[in-house]
């Protein structure tokens, strides 16, 4: 990643290649660092305000070589999502300009809820995340790309101010580089990423993070458990399941989470297949599995002072003669039944085992995420989280996604839609009413799956996980949404 480092503004560079100036609405350039003469008669004629994301570029002055100024709307309105995207525009911007130092002043008239380290976290994530692309598979045109700026440096009021920028910049840089794994994990193609394959991938994250153990189930192992869920959805596949634990286990914990990922590398639907469009961008359907795992590096380099287990289901759900079939009945870790109904609603039934799994792990808190439901995505949109479950988790994750820009919303478990999943041959079906409340169904099914009394939130990121456009620092494609927020929830559970 492109280096990000903090200074005083009394510690300026003389001469950058350019400064890149954040301004609020009617707040004068005159004054700031490298604000001179020709930029200040720049803004008179090309009357800039600093109306939000307006830019106003000059090439050249006596303290940069060129300076970008960057406004950034009304003071009333600013906050750390508006900071982050308008350093991601920026940093795009100073790519293609072809520049190798860039200068960040940092805005000087912050709200009172927004501190400078805080800001200065969000202008590093904006920047990281932003300049991230996915060229691994081109071999045309990617010489002539243009270079990321080799350095951005940020700068605050004073020494104190940069030594706390300093220290939330380099928490910042741990948290977007997982971010940046999970991208390139759900962007690798499908014929790159079995779930063997993946069970690799784990062992690497293992060996970059700090006090992780790994453990891998295969096909033995999990007959063995019973894990009858994972093993049917698999079954169709000539490459076979693994089941992924990775531990961290810190020197002293407060408490311990289990996290649960969703690990389709490819989803065709199985014998209910998907039709064309629908197929398309399925090697996503493993971005809950990718989400937890680098969550768990990031923790154990940041030290949490917590427990944690990731916990991954790997499969392929492929349509062959040995698929398996719909009115199939599949008998799981705890032993409860559930009829197949549609092949295509897979990733609850590997959950289901995974969830067993995570519960007798006796933890304080379990947390899945998966990319689980079309229905999500018609309730709340590409861009929003959806939330179920214990009411005091996820206030806090709502909170944690409202700090990072990452939105999240809560939708109802109502009691009466057990009902939904109710089936004439097994204790439960895998899929409810056709055309009613389908995230809700989905998560009452992994309801049945959770063993004890400690509380469990399931997060379904159909929609935001992975973007057909781009959208501020999420790109069109993998967006490694919500790690950001998990990670600053997990900071204070």
């Amino acid at each position: 990643m492109t280096k990000i480092s903090t200074l005083s503004k009394a510690q300026k560079p003389a001469h950058p290649e350019l400064a890149l100036l954040f301004c609020a609405e009617n707040r004068s350039l005159d004054g700031l660092p490298y604000a001179d003469a020709a930029l200040l008669t720049a803004a008179t004629l090309e009357k800039f305000k600093g109306e939000k994301d307006k830019t106003l570029y000059v090439p050249g002055g006596h303290g940069a070589k060129r300076i970008l100024a960057y406004g950034l709307g009304k003071s009333a309105d600013l906050d750390l999502e508006t900071l982050r995207r308008a350093a991601c525009a920026a940093a795009r911007k100073a790519r293609e300009l072809k520049v190798a130092q860039v200068a960040v002043i940092l805005p000087s008239d912050l709200p009172k809820e927004i501190d400078e380290a805080d800001a200065a976290k969000a202008v590093a994530e904006g920047i990281w995340l932003g300049l991230y692309r996915y060229d691994s598979y081109k071999t045309q045109n990617k010489d002539k790309q243009a270079q990321d700026p080799a350095a951005f440096i940020l700068l605050c009021a004073g020494d104190k101010g940069a030594k706390a920028a300093a220290a939330a910049v380099a928490e910042a840089s741990v948290v977007c580089e997982s971010v940046i794994l999970v991208r390139d994990l759900v962007n690798c193609p499908p014929n790159a990423k079995f779930p063997e394959v993946m069970a690799r991938h784990a062992a690497k994250i293992r060996a970059k993070g700090k006090r992780l153990t790994l453990k891998v189930l295969r096909r033995p192992q999990m007959l063995a458990k019973g894990m009858g869920g994972v093993l049917g959805v698999a079954q169709g596949s000539v490459h076979p399941p693994v089941f992924v634990h990775l531990h961290y286990r810190p020197a002293r914990a407060k408490k311990s989470v289990a996290l649960v990922g969703k690990g389709v590398t490819f989803d065709s639907g199985g014998l209910s297949i998907k039709t064309g469009g629908y197929m398309v961008d399925m090697k996503s359907d493993m971005a809950g599995g990718a989400t937890v795992l680098a969550t768990t590096l990031a923790a154990s380099r940041l030290n949490l002072p917590l427990e944690i287990h990731a916990v991954v289901p790997f499969v392929e759900n492929m349509p062959s003669g040995s698929s398996f079939r719909v009115d199939d009945v599949l008998t799981f870790m705890n032993g409860k039944t559930a009829e197949i109904q549609n092949t295509d609603a897979e990733g609850r039934v590997i959950l289901a085992d995974a969830l067993v799994y995570a519960s007798r792990l006796k933890t304080d808190l379990i947390l899945d995420f998966a990319t689980l439901t079309g229905a999500a995505i018609a309730a709340l949109g590409m861009n929003i989280t959806a939330l179920m479950g214990d009411d005091k988790t996820v206030a806090g994750l709502k909170a944690a996604g409202d700090k990072c820009g990452e939105m999240m919303w809560q939708l109802p478990l109502p009691k009466q839609y057990r009902s939904h999943i109710d089936s004439r041959v097994a204790d439960i079906k895998n899929t409810g009413s056709a055309g009613e409340a389908g995230t809700i169904s989905a998560a009452l099914f992994l309801k049945e799956f959770v063993e004890g009394k400690q509380p469990w939130v399931h997060c379904d990121i159909a929609g935001p996980a992975f973007l057909k456009k781009d959208d501020g620092v999420h790109p069109a494609g993998a967006t490694g949404t919500p790690l950001r927020s998990v990670v600053e929830f997990l900071k204070t559970f």
